[in-house]
């Protein structure tokens, strides 16, 4: 399984959004909003959405983490511009253990 960043997310997105205009510098932030699992582990993290800053939003990315480990691009207007399978993400990776160390102090303290 593959390893990536959000900053490789944003150079990806970055990058289709800029491909036909030249000498354009667009350094815009990354959001990125997480959402709970209601299907697997719930109340974990599940599915990952990322817009790439600006009105409307520049691009779209939507990482889905139950069970799939799937990250699929989409540009402005909603069309899919990439895929890639079997991939995390490693700030959602450490955000998910440090959930899961959380929970265990927790369970310990009990």
């Amino acid at each position: 399984m593959d390893i990536i960043t959000e900053k490789q997310i944003k150079k990806f997105l970055v990058k289709h959004y800029i491909k036909d205009k030249k000498d354009l510098f667009y350094d815009n932030m990354l959001n990125r909003n997480l959402n709970k699992s209601i299907h697997y582990n719930y109340g974990k993290i599940g599915d990952v959405h990322y817009s790439l800053e600006g009105t409307p939003p520049k691009g779209y990315a939507m990482y889905i983490r139950d069970s799939r480990f799937k990250l699929i691009y989409y540009d402005s207007i909603g069309e899919i511009i990439g895929k890639q399978d079997k991939v995390k993400i490693n700030e959602i990776e450490k955000k998910v253990a440090e959930e899961k160390r959380k929970k265990i102090n927790n369970d310990r303290k009990k």
